[in-house]
C-alpha cells in the first residue's frame, strides 16, 4: 500500500505542523501526517460545522467509522481511517483509546463552559495528551517518553485555549475554567467584550501554561524521540509571547499567527537540539 501524502489538507505548506513532520525523520513522515490527519478530521467537526445537529452526525459517522475500520470490517470506507487504524494496531492501539476524545469533541459542539480546574484537565487530557501520545506511539517513543508526549500535548491544548480564546467565545466555548473567571472577577460576558480583569486573566492563563511547559521539559532526557511535539511546543510558547505582548484585545478580535518562515526556522532549529 502507498504511503499516506504528506503535506495534506490537515498539514498544508506553512502551517506548524507541516514543519513539525518536515523536519522529521524521512521514514515516519507519512505515519505522522497519518495520525494527525485522523486526528484532525475529528477534532476540527466541530469548527467545520455551523449547525450542531449537523457536526453530532459527522462526528458519529466518524465514530462509527473508527469503529468499523479497527474490526476490519468490509464496509470501511474512509481511508484516512482505515490506514490509521492498520498503523495505530501495529503499535497497540485500539478503537477504545479514541473515545475520551470523541466526548470532548462532542462537548465542544453547541458551546461548552468548563466549571473549575479538573474539568479543564480533562479536557486537556482528552484534547491534547492523546493527540502527544499517537504521534509518539508512532515514531517509536518508549512508556517514559510516551508520558512525557501526553504532557507536551496537554500543553499544545492549553496553549490553544489562550490562542483561540476569541474564537472560541465567538462559539459559544468558555474553556477558561468558571471557577478561575470569578477568581479574576471577570463573568462570561465581560470576558466577552473585553472588559474587566481580562489581561490579569489571560497573564494567568500563560503563566500556567508556561509552568506546565517547564516542568515537561525538565523530566525529557536529551535524546528523547518527541521531536514534532517538541516542534509544535516550541511554536506554541512563541505564540505566548506575542499574546502576551499584544493582550487581551487583540487576542479576544484575532488569532495570533506566526509567518511561515518563522515557524519553519523554530522547526529546524529544533530537529538539530538548538531550541
Amino acid at each position: 500500500m502507498a504511503p499516506y501524502p504528506f503535506p495534506d489538507s490537515h498539514a498544508p505548506v506553512g502551517s506548524g505542523i507541516y514543519y513539525a513532520i518536515r523536519f522529521a525523520p524521512p521514514p515516519l513522515r507519512a505515519d505522522l501526517s497519518l495520525v494527525n490527519a485522523l486526528y484532525r478530521s475529528i477534532v476540527e467537526i466541530p469548527d467545520q460545522c455551523s449547525e450542531a445537529a449537523v457536526a453530532m452526525q459527522k462526528l458519529g459517522w466518524w465514530q462509527r467509522e473508527l469503529q468499523r475500520s479497527f474490526g476490519g470490517h468490509a464496509d470501511a470506507q474512509h481511508p484516512v481511517a482505515t490506514a490509521a487504524a492498520r498503523l495505530l494496531r501495529q503499535h497497540g492501539i485500539e478503537e477504545i483509546f479514541f473515545e475520551p476524545l470523541f466526548k470532548v469533541t462532542a462537548q465542544m459542539i453547541g458551546g461548552v463552559e468548563l466549571d473549575d480546574e479538573a474539568a479543564l484537565e480533562r479536557h486537556l487530557q482528552a484534547r491534547g495528551a492523546s493527540f502527544g501520545q499517537l504521534m509518539a506511539e508512532v515514531a517509536g517513543a518508549d512508556a517514559d517518553q510516551i508520558n512525557h508526549a501526553r504532557a507536551l500535548g496537554s500543553y499544545l491544548a492549553e496553549a490553544a485555549t489562550i490562542g483561540d480564546i476569541g474564537a472560541d467565545l465567538r462559539r459559544q466555548r468558555v474553556l477558561i475554567p468558571l471557577s478561575r473567571l470569578e477568581r479574576f472577577g471577570v463573568s462570561v460576558a465581560s470576558l466577552q467584550t473585553g472588559n474587566g480583569q481580562i489581561d490579569a486573566l489571560l497573564n494567568d492563563a500563560i503563566g500556567r501554561a508556561r509552568q506546565r511547559y517547564r516542568e515537561t521539559l525538565q523530566r525529557l532526557s536529551p535524546d528523547a524521540a518527541l521531536g514534532p511535539l517538541l516542534s509544535l511546543a516550541v511554536l506554541a510558547e512563541r505564540l505566548l509571547t506575542h499574546a502576551e505582548r499584544d493582550g487581551a484585545q487583540k487576542l479576544l478580535q484575532q488569532r495570533i499567527e506566526l509567518t511561515p518562515l518563522r515557524k519553519l526556522w523554530i522547526c529546524w532549529r529544533c530537529q538539530r537540539g538548538l531550541c
